[in-house]
């Protein structure tokens, strides 16, 4: 292919773009038709290996109280390979699989039923809960959730949102869980997304944006080109590569 008929061609794909372009970068375009709808569920998080749990146990007797917050190294405790934490008197403790409110309901349980604390009160928070973002977006990288929830319009936003050339409609999420990786794509063009169950992202999740068919023009046909491609500066764009292409 001669350098002249690859410039033609990139100017056809990039006319093609712009001229679609506007359809396919706003976020949840059919919102206009969007009816009221009950949050059934928030997908609650589950405790996983590899987690470090912060479990704070308090008491009106803090003497009492004391030796159960005393966490290895003081970072928290580890969920090792096992599933298992190495919990202070009570000994190893399986708790991969639970939801933080069911390791809080444990623990409370057997510190009344042992005898241990009469009145505790227990909090058991992930504190290493990270996410992952790469790919289109303006500032790729890890981001740690201090909530423990995060959907995936967040964790976009996180990182500057798209570029241009982000593609809306295959937003990739990448998740390890009980042992196996999942990949899942998302359209976030629609609102339809509110209903998958990766709209909540897990701790580790991987969001990848694919770029779309103009970035992936520029890097076959010359790499070099810094093209912009937004409706309002296409047409310089245009010009630029005519006159370039007639020197």
């Amino acid at each position: 292919m001669t350098r002249k008929l690859r410039f033609f061609s990139l100017i056809a794909v990039l006319f093609i773009s712009s001229c679609t372009g506007s359809k396919k970068v706003a976020y949840m375009q059919d919102a206009a038709f969007y009816n009221r709808q009950k949050i059934v569920g928030a997908y609650p998080l589950k405790i996983a290996n590899d987690d470090v749990l912060s479990i704070v146990v308090s008491s009106r007797d803090t003497v009492l109280a004391r030796p159960f917050n005393r966490a290895p190294g003081g970072q928290g405790f580890l969920v090792n390979t096992k599933g298992c934490i190495d919990y202070p008197i009570f000994g190893e403790m399986k708790v991969a699989g639970l939801t933080a409110i069911a390791l809080e309901d444990s623990i409370k349980s057997r510190l009344i039923g042992e005898g241990h604390i009469k009145d505790p009160i227990v909090a058991v928070k992930l504190v290493n809960f990270k996410i992952s973002v790469m790919g289109e977006v303006n500032r790729p990288g890890v981001f740690p959730v201090p909530s423990e929830r995060v959907t995936v319009l967040e964790a976009i936003t996180m990182a500057g949102d798209m570029s241009v050339y982000g593609r809306r409609d295959k937003v990739l999420i990448v998740r390890e869980e009980d042992g196996q990786r999942d990949m899942h794509y998302l359209d976030v063009n629609s609102t339809a997304l509110f209903n998958s169950p990766y709209y909540y992202l897990k701790q580790n999740d991987l969001v990848y944006v694919e770029p779309n068919q103009a970035k992936a023009a520029q890097s076959e046909y010359d790499p070099r080109l810094p093209v912009i491609l937004t409706g309002a500066s296409v047409l310089t764009s245009l010009v630029s590569l005519i006159i370039l292409i007639a020197k």
